[in-house]
Formats: structure tokens, sequence, C-alpha cells
């Protein structure tokens, strides 16, 4: 979050032809992409103790095109190898919904905290590029439009949540679920809820940008119909140009970005986050600092 200690990203050279930017937590493996995640959480967790069972845990997990429950089963049962406590954890609950899936986890964690009671929960997200897996590696040939877009990241995110009473006031949500992959014809509807049903100037906006000029025309098209609710005073944030594509633990690192902004007193009055998932999900949600 401090960009004096940016990471910076490495070239990693697939074949005399191809070769990508990436920020892995581990050295490129022949593992497959569940195998790969587990292994990410298991060294993110090393050495660390933790009372799983002592709170719901909501787990964030990578979006699969066509709602697969089996691909699904199957990525938890891997990751509950790093964790075996989520095996038979009585609450916990699965939004495998991708950059989205913080936003779309929103109201179960509002439940949780409001009407369940319960003093804090535990939200894990987890989630590797494929590019970093053996699904490129030995077999870059098939993946030559991927391998030079953006950086190819993975990430672990562990936050424990509870309620105060100075802290980010969630005022607006919206989503759009598809059948097929998300378009800017999607985003123009949510655009179009916000400017009716919340009607509050953006000071600043946090838009998806992980280096593909196609996630950037998606929302780029349809900014126009935020006005006049943003400006030239309104500030664009695009956190993924540097961090890469990090899936599931998007939504979550830009929430804990633009927190960690209002705590410092960087930010004032609104903020609008918006998230498009790879595949079918999209969410928006808009903040205010509390004090």
């Amino acid at each position: 979050m401090d960009p004096s200690l940016r990471l910076q990203p490495q070239l990693e050279v697939i074949d005399k032809y191809n070769s990508i930017l990436s920020l892995p937590i581990l050295p490129l493996s022949e593992d497959d992409h569940f195998k790969r995640q587990t292994a990410v959480l298991q060294a993110s967790l090393l050495g660390c103790e933790f009372d799983w069972c002592a709170a719901p845990v909501l787990l964030l997990l990578s979006d699969h095109k066509g709602n697969d429950e089996e691909w699904y089963y199957q990525l938890f049962s891997t990751l509950c190898k790093a964790i075996p406590a989520l095996t038979n954890h009585s609450e916990c609950y699965l939004f495998p919904y991708g950059c989205s899936a913080m936003l779309l986890a929103w109201r179960h964690l509002e439940y949780l905290l409001c009407e369940k009671r319960h003093p804090y929960i535990w939200v894990l997200a987890v989630d590797s590029d494929p590019r970093l897996s053996s699904c490129v590696v030995g077999q870059p040939q098939q993946h030559n439009i991927q391998l030079n877009s953006g950086i190819a990241a993975e990430s672990v995110l562990l936050v424990k949540i509870r309620l105060s009473e100075i802290g980010l006031t969630r005022n607006w949500f919206a989503s759009e679920t598809r059948d097929r992959e998300i378009t800017e014809a999607n985003i123009e509807p949510l655009f179009r809820c916000y400017s009716t049903e919340h009607r509050k100037g953006i000071q600043q906006f946090y838009a998806p940008n992980t280096g593909s000029a196609e996630l950037v025309d998606k929302w780029a098209t349809a900014y126009h119909l935020l006005h006049p609710f943003v400006g030239s005073r309104t500030q664009v944030v695009m956190t993924g140009v540097t961090t890469g594509e990090l899936g599931a633990c998007s939504g979550l690192y830009n929430l804990l970005h633009l927190y960690r902004r209002y705590e410092c007193g960087e930010y004032l009055h609104s903020t609008l986050q918006l998230e498009i998932s790879g595949s079918q999900y999209l969410a928006a949600a808009s903040y205010t600092w509390h004090q």
C-alpha cells in the first residue's frame, strides 16, 4: 500500500518467444492451478497460527466461466489441505466471484456482524494468475495473447473485520451477473443505477486497469453516465497498474487501499469502487468515512 515499499515486477522468460512480467509468491512451477494456489496459501501462512473456528470465515476465490460446481469443489478441497480447519468449519462461506468477490460478500458480512452479532469475521482471499502455473509452463504457444498482457500476480489477504464507531460506511451497492463475459453494455445500467439511486459526488473512483485496454474500455465507454457526479476533481485510482491482476484479492485489496487513505486523511467525501471479474460478475460500492 506504501508506494515507497512497492514491489517491482520481475521478468519471467517462458521460452525464446514469450515472457511475462510477474509478481509471484513462489517460483514458477509445474503445479496445476489448484495445487499452486494451495502452495501459495501454505507459504503465506507459514509460521502463523490462527483460530479459524473462533469466527465465521468468508473465503474469496477466483471465478470460473459457467458456474462449474465441480471446479469450485475441487478448488476448495485443495485449499483445505493448507487450512484443514476449514473442512468442517460450521460457518465457512465461499464467494467464488473473482475481482467482485469482496463486494458481493459485503451483504453477508454485514448480516453476520449486525444480525448474528459475531464480534469479528475472518475474510480470506487467495488467487494466482493461471500464467504462473502449468497451464502455461511447458505450453506457452497456446497462450500468446495473454502472455504479454499486464502483470501476472498472485496474492493472499487475510483480514479481520469488526464493527467500529470510526471507519468506513458502505452507503450504496449494485451488481450484475451475466451468463456471458461482462461488456460495456452491462456497465451502463450499473452507472445509471448510481445516478438515480445514490446521486452523490464522487471524489475518488477506483477503476479496473491491469494493463488491458479492453478492460479499461468497458468502464471508460460508460463513464460519462456518472455526470454530474464526477468531474475534473475526481481522482481516478487504478491500483492494478502496479499490482497486476489480483483476481479474488482485487476487491479486498482496493478496499484496504482506500481505507488506509481515508485513515491517513488523504481522502475526503465519497469513493466509488468498481470491480469487473474475468468472466461474468460486476459489482460497485460507494463508501464514506465515519468518525
